[in-house]
């Protein structure tokens, strides 16, 4: 049973007659027999009353009518969807993100695409770097952007911004009155993190490993981070990029100590060997800089 013979049928049934819907369809009259007979042998029933004059539907092929117009209009819709969504009229846009790129630097980019392409709908599900790459790899989502990359031959990692992490304090900083701190103090000195599986404590490991610290507090994510760093927990350890207001608004500072800052890089993920939605291709290509190709 094919799309084409079930259009046969249903002009046979609104035009009345093989002649006239052979017409409409700009087939010949033995395309259409050939249509319906093909139609007949399929489902092993006749389809079709032919009368002098008139053409009427067994009841088998009034049955075969009502989810003939149903099929014709779904294959019609589906390659409507299909069409805007390739031309960007329609469709969606579902990342992961880690929290870093998830609340500071997508979003100016996705106000970007936005105003391209309004009729995307977009979707941003913001966790750590690891479990945003487990969307990944689990299909959920087309792109990730993750403050870490890993040794995935599974997945092709993109640089697309770089940062610095930052030691932060409160004001006034009881902790570091001067606004700097020796590694010694920093030893005695109660300090704030992101959990283990964020890209901002990986992006820690060799400091840590050069500056063992002890009494430390894990927060899962870096507005918490801040948070409990301006009411007095600690000195914490943040991106750059998600300081600068706290910093114009002299709510934190930025504390001055050995191996600090430490630099890091942000990255787009996706899955190798596999095809990108029209608004994921052109969102990736957004954010790395070589325009909206759409």
């Amino acid at each position: 049973m094919e799309i084409g013979q079930l259009h046969t049928f249903l002009a046979v049934l609104e035009h009345g007659g093989f002649t006239k819907a052979a017409a409409a369809l700009s087939l010949s009259q033995p395309t259409v027999s050939f249509h319906i007979k093909a139609l007949e042998e399929c489902v092993g029933a006749r389809l079709l009353d032919r009368e002098v004059g008139r053409i009427r539907a067994t009841p088998a092929g009034a049955t075969l009518a009502r989810y003939a117009k149903k099929i014709v209009s779904m294959r019609a819709e589906a390659l409507a969807k299909m069409r805007s969504s390739e031309d960007l009229t329609a469709g969606h846009l579902h990342l992961a993100a880690s929290t870093i790129t998830g609340e500071y630097l997508l979003p100016p980019l996705l106000g970007s695409f936005r105003r391209s392409h309004p009729g995307i709908q977009i979707k941003v599900h913001v966790s750590d770097s690891q479990e945003a790459l487990a969307s990944l790899l689990s299909e959920e989502y087309e792109l990730a952007f993750v403050g870490t990359r890993q040794s995935d031959r599974r997945v092709i990692f993109e640089e697309f911004a770089d940062d610095e992490i930052l030691l932060v304090g409160p004001l006034p900083n009881p902790f570091a009155p001067a606004g700097k701190i020796t590694s010694a103090e920093l030893k005695s000195v109660p300090l704030v993190f992101r959990e283990s599986g964020s890209g901002t404590r990986r992006s820690l490991d060799d400091f840590l490993e050069k500056h063992p610290l002890a009494g430390s507090l894990e927060m899962g994510s870096t507005e918490a981070v801040k948070r409990a760093v301006r009411n007095g927990m600690g000195l914490g350890f943040v991106a750059r990029s998600a300081i600068a207001d706290e910093v114009r608004d002299g709510t934190l500072a930025i504390v001055k100590t050995p191996g600090m800052p430490v630099r890091r890089s942000y990255y787009s993920a996706r899955l190798k060997g596999t095809t990108l939605s029209a608004a994921a291709e052109s969102f990736h290509s957004l954010v790395h800089g070589r325009g909206d190709e759409r």
